[in-house]
């Protein structure tokens, strides 16, 4: 991991992750060279996630 940094954000529902789609600045990019969702199962769904984001 020399290239870059690593944004884990942590969602604690559907409507916390929700919330956050919400937020233009979302979309157009964001700190961390990987960037993760973590949340409980069943909260996101794989296909909902924006390009350059997993999911843990």
């Amino acid at each position: 991991m020399r290239d870059g940094t690593v944004l884990v954000e942590c969602k604690v529902s559907r409507a916390d992750f929700l919330a956050v789609m919400a937020k233009p600045h979302r979309h157009s990019g964001g700190v961390g060279n990987w960037r993760y969702y973590m949340a409980p199962e069943g909260v996101i769904s794989p296909d909902e996630l924006l390009a350059k984001w997993g999911l843990v």
